[in-house]
């Protein structure tokens, strides 16, 4: 009879009529399991269970099904009679030999495994286990001597050639290779990270020590061995990821990313000391590497060990002594710290021993040189720093900026216009030099002056990006220089007061128009072409506006459709072009601009124009 119509039958009937029921089948049919076990789940209490389940293992000693459900309802001690039975009868069935040797002491558990073998030589989860039944031994011992000092394998220096853990994952590839069985290295991946979650990290380590570079050539073993890493680390299997690492810097010692890949291993698991100990001896086989360095010294500074991070970057001096990166470095570290004399010195330092070599530091040594100056307020000094870079590097837009800001804070107007001329002669392409000149003319009323710098400006800046390399979707992308010049264009047309994009002008002209007053005789904004004429000696001022509204709006409009042309794709030209309509016509603006796919300010302008808008249509 087919036994899934007695399973029914004694599903349709009470508890008591299944019984019965369920009787009659395993007599009918006593080799059927699932008979068997459907009657185990109907009585309520243990003993009664065990009593059907051992019933059913006269009739079928080789069920691995029945042997495990009864283990599972027995007590420790009579588990491990009842295993060593079940291991006689299904000496096939790795599980029960492994359950067998878990619940065995330490010498019983070696003599089950070594059975395990000779019965099961091609399967290696026996040799697996013996290699954790081994390393918990070792650290039971380990503590009873109180060795508490215990090193992890996988970031020591060494590999334990004594380890006897090691030697049985060595004898469990060589034996199953010789008896012909392929070592997939992903299967024994996977069994370190099984090691490594049931808490076995040196097992973890000595699969992948011995099985990793399996079936992979050479020339692919560093790619491989990292795509490894990372899929462990995708998996949160840090120590297997850590014991590839491993692998991957003795194999390859002289191998800064591999270094780099395996601090970043520590960051992500959260382990800071083995983070410092990694990159303690990434900087000994790759000393000339100064990522490393700078990677050392940035991790003990962010945790507060300044002594710390200055003794890396003095050992870094000694390896580098002619790196830019680590002067710049130590620099920071200082300043950061609020020791500018210390900062001072060092990048003096810097330039000294570029003079020394006959060679030259970079224009970054000289802008940081020069906030130092500017921070502890020495303009005079921080005026020589300037200028003694731009001898070095005459083509430095930073440092012409720097030195133009310095001049106009220090209200030297002329010298002022001076730098700036010479800077957008030797840096035609560098925006914001042309929009300081424009400023420093809009600071002191030539407005004229004004309009003609932004005009060269274009001129010159779209020169230069077509010479430099002719690449005409810079010249018509969203934040292009272009774009930028335009709109200071268009807005200084239109007399808006802010009219300069760069962010370094908006809080200096505010405070001018601050001081000044910001309204005109007519109660409106103060315009660019307003000016102030003094009346009598009783310091009254009366402002005279010669700002024509409807002139300055066709010039802009005209400016505005120009830019457009030359630039279809820009946002900020999209926005300022919604911004500046009459209410009536923004939102049809605005929907053409939103419409347009190839904008990327969409979202600023959605947000400025709710913001323009009435409560009601918000």
């Amino acid at each position: 009879m087919n036994p899934d119509v007695w399973s029914e039958n004694a599903r349709l009937n009470t508890a008591e009529d299944a019984k019965a029921i369920l009787a009659r089948a395993v007599a009918h049919m006593p080799l059927n399991v699932d008979l068997w076990m459907h009657a185990t789940q109907l009585e309520d209490e243990d003993d009664r269970k065990r009593q059907v389940l051992r019933k059913a293992l006269e009739k079928i000693p080789s069920s691995v099904r029945l042997w495990k459900a009864l283990v599972d309802l027995s007590s420790e001690t009579d588990a491990k009679v009842l295993l060593a039975r079940a291991t006689e009868c299904c000496p096939q069935h790795v599980d029960l030999w492994l359950a067998l040797a878990r619940l065995e002491t330490k010498e019983n558990a070696r003599v089950v495994l070594n059975k395990a073998r000779e019965t099961l030589p091609l399967e290696p989860l026996v040799w697996i286990a013996a290699a954790k039944l081994e390393e918990a031994n070792e650290a039971n011992d380990a503590t009873v001597a109180g060795d508490s000092a215990s090193v992890d394998t996988a970031t020591s220096d060494q590999v334990d050639a004594k380890s006897l853990v090691g030697k049985i994952i060595e004898r469990a590839v060589k034996s199953l290779a010789n008896k012909g069985v392929s070592i997939d290295r992903e299967f024994w991946l996977k069994e370190a990270e099984t090691a490594e979650r049931s808490g076995h990290p040196k097992t973890c380590f000595e699969i992948v020590r011995v099985t990793v570079g399996k079936n992979v050539e050479d020339e692919d073993r560093k790619r491989t061995w990292i795509s490894d890493a990372g899929e462990c680390i995708a998996r949160e299997s840090f120590h297997t990821a850590r014991s590839i690492y491993k692998m991957c810097t003795l194999t390859f010692p002289g191998k800064k990313s591999v270094w780099i890949a395996a601090a970043e291993l520590e960051r992500v698991a959260g382990d800071s000391h083995a983070m410092d100990a990694v990159l303690k001896k990434a900087v000994k086989y790759c000393p000339t590497a100064v990522v490393l360095w700078l990677m050392a010294a940035k991790e003990l500074w962010v945790r507060g060990n300044v002594h710390g991070a200055r003794a890396v970057l003095e050992e870094a001096f000694v390896a580098n002594p002619d790196s830019e990166d680590v002067w710049l470095a130590a620099f920071k570290l200082e300043f950061e710290q609020r020791q500018p004399e210390r900062a001072r010195v060092l990048l003096l330092k810097a330039r000294e021993k570029a003079n020394e070599a006959g060679s030259s530091v970079g224009e970054r040594v000289y802008v940081k040189a020069a906030v130092v100056e500017r921070e502890v307020g020495d303009l005079n000094a921080e005026r020589a720093i300037l200028k003694e870079g731009l001898t070095v590097h005459p083509g430095s837009d930073k440092l012409w900026l720097m030195l133009g800001q310095l001049e106009r804070q220090a209200g030297d107007v002329e010298r002022a216009r001076e730098t700036y001329a010479k800077a957008t002669r030797r840096c035609p392409s560098c925006v914001f030099l042309w929009l300081e000149f424009a400023m420093l003319e809009t600071s002191q009323g030539n407005h004229a002056k004004t309009k003609a710098v932004l005009e060269q400006a274009r001129l010159r800046v779209a020169a230069a990006v077509s010479s430099d390399g002719g690449n005409s979707s810079n010249s018509s992308s969203n934040n292009s220089p272009m774009a930028q010049l335009w709109l200071a264009s268009v807005r200084r047309e239109r007399g808006d007061a802010y009219c300069f994009s760069a962010p370094f002008f908006t809080d200096e002209l505010e405070l001018e128009m601050s001081s000044e007053g910001t309204q005109n005789n007519s109660g409106g904004p103060k315009r660019f072409g307003d000016r102030s004429t003094a009346e009598g000696t009783t310091g009254t001022v009366t402002q005279v506006s010669c700002f024509d509204k409807d002139s300055a709006v066709i010039a802009a409009n005209v400016l505005m459709a120009r830019a457009m042309k030359e630039n279809p794709d820009s946002g900020l030209l999209w926005a300022e072009w919604v911004r500046s309509a009459s209410r009536p016509q923004r939102k049809s603006r605005y929907v053409l601009h939103f419409s347009n796919p190839t904008t990327v300010f969409p979202y600023k302008t959605d947000a400025f124009f709710y913001f323009i808008s009435d409560p009601l249509m918000r």
